[in-house]
């Protein structure tokens, strides 16, 4: 889909049913994948902060439900 992004758009644009890319990502299974990295990409953002603000290990794994791998690079 990548390297025929622009092919892609203009076969959306030429459909007889009105379509979106939010759609197209629903029907292969993408929409749920890009859901989760916000969710963990957020997850990281709170663990950032809790460290900064010296929080405990377990506080911050038990808070936002990382890793406890993820959470440990995080403290190095």
């Amino acid at each position: 889909m990548r390297a025929n992004a622009g092919t892609l758009m203009e076969v959306i644009r030429m459909s007889d049913t009105s379509i979106t890319l939010e759609q197209v990502f629903e029907e292969v299974g993408w929409a749920s994948k890009w859901e989760a990295r916000g969710e963990e990409f957020m997850a990281l953002k709170i663990a950032k902060n809790m460290i900064n603000q010296g929080y405990s290990f377990e506080a911050v794994v038990s808070t936002t439900q990382l890793d406890p791998e993820k959470v440990k690079t995080l403290y190095q």
